[in-house]
């Protein structure tokens, strides 16, 4: 991904190029294609260069358009651009001349700031308004191209990293206490637009903010509850429907000739997206995509496991060759040295780190990620049981439950989560201790846990479309985005996800529940739009396990902790930050006969996350 960053003195003039020249040196890593400069007397925006798609080679950021009196900067690829044109008005013949920047201004004169409602792509931009004196900034729907910020009545600074909003003037490094305790007591905390500085915030997704020199404003454009009804006559026409949105999806973030890689599980999600990708590589006559896995190579000496059967199928099917990435206790403990303030970390980095630095030699510049599907086409449905129960369709819910054991405890069962304010601590509370992890699910230390404001948002998961939508409001899924954006750019390689596209994501909205999940096969809609396109043995498998991967993962995990466990005990003065945690705790979980005894890995990775050691 490219980026973007900007001041804007709110109160007069300053020395802005000086200040700009220097932070543009914290993100030269985000792109290899050069930057440049827009500066005023008290407004500065700046641009560090990563081409992509055609388009990008026409841009030349920052953007000034002389006539509307519009600065643009902008890390952005628009999926819509040939609507763009007819909305906007432009011309046939200046169509292939257009970039980005230049549509932006243009939507920005006929929309004003509701402009990004009319936008499909990944992006974050800002526009600087000569004439009206504001300062305009917007991110997509997901954040897919994250932006922070920090605000005062004097300054406004904006950019792509939070490490360069700390190299603007102005900026505290000093930390935000009730973020830091939130983010180590339960990772599913909903943090809002909070970061671990308390004077830094990230725009969230789907939101616009407006500055001027006496006032901020932040909207919120995009309202998936808001979607429309998806109906139609068939099984077959919602999968057709599903097929074509999907299909665009994947073609629209395949608009470049430069190498390009796909995950691959051998589960649904990343199996449709690297055969469509694929298909539309070969379509253009460009080389195929590589296949990258986190799972360990097959052992040819023993039979092939499920998930190397089902990526063996998919490679034979479409020429692909995979690439085996196993995880390593090295590349983990690297990934526990870097500073999760800085640089956001998702736990799925221990393992992305290794197929990132294949990808690198490999050359790639863009992985398509099968990431989220499990929250948009391929949903299982969760809540259904519940939507049946509270329409009192119990008929059907019988017949639903009948196959699976006794119906009438199912839905005793049922009736009591119902009760709860979130299913998952209902669940929590009645699930048999047996099956919990040993170990402490926090080693944040008690006094500081007693001090904790900030809260999960609730889910009593009564249908699928409520569970989906708190899934895309909560986090779930903009985590591991903004930490693959991150740790992505230092080895200029940028994700796109084609199964968390706005267009695909406002159609599962708006499905029915029986989409979803009918007569006990959960990922309905999913499954019949990849008929004849993916191979059966993967389009119809009942477990998204990967239990090969899993226990080599582990096995690299516990190596990698029991490694710091004992550099820590070794060490005469504990890292600075060791004040937040039971270190006594920590040390004596990290043993290896700790470790052996199924410790609950999620208060480990947290917690050596956060240790500056």
């Amino acid at each position: 991904m490219s980026a973007i960053l900007g001041i804007y003195e709110r109160r007069g003039a300053a020395n802005i190029e000086k200040q700009l020249s220097s932070s543009l040196k914290v993100i030269s890593d985000y792109g290899p294609d050069g930057n440049d400069l827009w500066i005023s007397e008290n407004v500065g925006l700046a641009h560090q260069n990563l081409r992509f798609a055609p388009e990008d080679a026409l841009e030349e950021l920052p953007y000034f358009d002389t006539e509307s009196g519009l600065v643009v900067t902008a890390d952005i690829r628009l999926d819509n651009r040939i609507e763009l044109f007819s909305k906007l008005g432009v011309t046939l013949q200046k169509r292939n001349q257009i970039p980005n920047s230049c549509l932006l201004a243009l939507a920005w004169q006929k929309w004003g700031k509701d402009c990004p409602q009319h936008l499909i792509g990944d992006y974050s931009f800002a526009i600087w308004d000569i004439r009206g004196q504001t300062l305009f900034c917007a991110n997509d729907h997901l954040a897919t191209r994250p932006l922070y910020y920090s605000i005062t009545r004097e300054r406004f600074v904006f950019a792509s990293t939070i490490e360069c909003v700390l190299s603007l003037p102005g900026v505290s490094d000093e930390l935000d206490e009730d973020y830091v305790i939130a983010a180590l007591a339960d990772r599913d905390s909903y943090k809002k637009d909070r970061t671990y500085f308390k004077g830094i915030r990230r725009l969230n997704p789907g939101h616009t903010l407006t500055v001027s020199p006496t006032t901020e404003r932040l909207d919120r454009y995009w309202i998936p509850e808001d979607s429309k009804d998806v109906r139609y006559a068939s099984d077959e026409e919602y999968a057709e429907a599903a097929r074509d949105i999907y299909t665009r999806a994947v073609n629209d973030r395949l608009r470049t000739t430069l190498p390009v890689g796909v995950h691959l599980s051998g589960g649904l999600d990343s199996s449709s997206v690297a055969v469509l990708a694929a298909r539309e590589r070969r379509r253009k006559g460009l080389a195929p995509p590589v296949a990258y896995s986190w799972s360990p190579p097959p052992d040819l000496t023993a039979d092939i496991s499920d998930e190397h059967q089902r990526i063996g199928a998919i490679c034979r099917q479409e020429g692909l060759t995979a690439q085996y990435c196993p995880t390593n206790a090295e590349d983990i403990i690297s990934v526990f040295r870097k500073d999760p303030t800085r640089r956001p970390i998702h736990v799925t980095e221990l393992a992305e780190i290794t197929v990132r630095k294949k990808a690198h030699a490999d050359g790639v510049r863009l992985i398509l990620s099968g990431w989220g599907g499990d929250d948009t086409l391929s949903f299982e449905g969760s809540g259904y049981y519940s939507y049946l129960l509270l329409r009192g369709r119990l008929i059907r819910l019988f017949r639903e439950r009948r196959r699976h054991g006794s119906p009438l405890k199912f839905m005793l069962r049922e009736a009591l989560l119902l009760m709860f304010r979130d299913r998952y601590d209902g669940q929590g509370k009645v699930r048999a201790r047996s099956l919990r992890p040993s170990g402490p699910e926090t080693f944040l230390l008690p006094e500081l846990l007693a001090k904790r404001t900030m809260r999960k948002i609730p889910c009593r998961q009564s249908s699928p479309r409520s569970t989906m939508l708190w899934r895309w409001r909560s986090h779930w899924i903009t985590n591991r985005i903004e930490s693959w954006a991150a740790h992505g750019a230092e080895k200029n390689i940028l994700y796109a996800y084609p199964l968390l596209d706005r267009r695909l994501m406002e159609f599962c909205a708006g499905l029915p529940a029986e989409q979803f999940f009918r007569e006990g096969s959960p990922r309905l809609i999913m499954r019949n739009a990849m008929k004849g396109i993916l191979p059966d043995e993967v389009r119809l498998q009942k477990s998204k396990g990967e239990p090969v991967r899993v226990k080599q993962g582990l096995g690299e995990a516990y190596r990698a902790f029991e490694k710091i466990g004992r550099q820590l005990a070794n060490q005469t003065e504990m890292p600075s930050r060791a004040r937040y945690f039971d270190m006594d705790g920590l040390l004596e979980q990290l043993k290896p006969e700790r470790l052996a005894e199924r410790p609950n890995r999620a208060g480990i990775i947290g917690a050596l996350q956060f240790l500056d050691f």
